[in-house]
């Protein structure tokens, strides 16, 4: 369903809602942090031999939160409408 709607939204030239820069910044770094501890939490416990029930999740949560550092990228891109500048 996320790819679909990606897909979707490029195909139509549409992307997320406009998000001000001042509030991306601390959003992304978040997501970025979320992301990289995550990523290394996974592989940490790969290397121990954790089981797959503790490393798949990290993994993806990992992926889910760089998924955001991206969308929060293309929010930032986007162009305002009147309502959000008043």
């Amino acid at each position: 369903a996320v790819f679909q709607r990606e897909i979707l939204e490029r195909k139509r030239g549409e992307g997320p809602p406009w998000l001000p820069k001042e509030l991306a910044y601390p959003q992304g770094l978040r997501r970025g942090l979320t992301s990289i501890l995550f990523f290394l939490l996974g592989l940490y416990w790969i290397s121990n031999d954790e089981p797959a029930y503790m490393t798949g999740p990290a993994i993806f949560v990992g992926f889910w939160a760089a998924y955001g550092v991206y969308r929060t990228a293309r929010a930032t891109q986007q162009q305002p409408t009147e309502p959000e500048i008043a």
